[in-house]
């Protein structure tokens, strides 16, 4: 692709693109709010066995990593 097509292709999509009005904008903005804080509470539950039972948990989970692998790409 030379920088002509290039060039051609971005001012299309900058005639097409338009900013969005009050409603998409809230509800992107819902939307990436439930994701991060999902994505936080996933990081905390996982986090939290660290906290509570210290290297013990550390070695229970890499023992339940290395079962699953090898559950799952047994060959």
């Amino acid at each position: 692709m030379n920088i002509k097509e290039l060039i051609k292709n971005y001012r299309r999509v900058m005639q097409i693109a338009r900013k969005p009005n009050k409603e998409e904008f809230l509800s992107t903005g819902k939307i990436c709010a439930i994701g991060l804080l999902l994505i936080g509470f996933i990081g905390f539950i996982i986090f939290l066995p660290f906290i509570l039972l210290g290297d013990l948990a550390l070695i229970g989970f890499v023992f339940i990593a290395i079962v699953l692998a090898a559950v799952l790409f047994r060959a």
